[in-house]
């Protein structure tokens, strides 16, 4: 990885019970402070901060959220929210288990009305 570049790596992707759903495992390694823009995911998401730092801004919610190495979070289905790597950087194990044919990652980039 560059000093610039985010890498993901699928770790495992399985359907789930019926077949509706599908669990994804990933792990994400992201440089000093760089910025995920806002997003949602259409299922689950949940973390484990392996190295650094992860901040999260979520709509609706005036303060920020950290999680340091050794800390996991979930998000739930649908929640838009703005993740950034802490100074250090940060490498975490992220699972999803989301609806199977809707997109994984939904962008909404224009900041919501005040």
């Amino acid at each position: 990885m560059s000093a610039r570049e985010s890498k993901r790596t699928l770790l495992q992707k399985f359907d789930v019970g019926d077949g509706t759903y599908e669990t994804l495992f990933e792990l994400a390694e992201f440089p000093p402070n760089e910025v995920v823009q806002r997003h949602s995911h259409p299922g689950i998401e949940a973390g484990y901060v392996l190295e650094g730092e992860c901040i999260f801004e979520f709509d609706g919610q005036p303060t920020r959220v950290a999680f340091k190495a050794g800390e996991s979070y979930q998000l739930p289905a649908d929640l838009l929210h703005v993740a950034r790597a802490g100074a250090a950087g940060a490498k975490v194990i992220l699972v999803w288990v989301v609806e199977k044919g809707r997109a994984f990652r939904n962008w909404a980039i224009t900041p919501p009305e005040a």
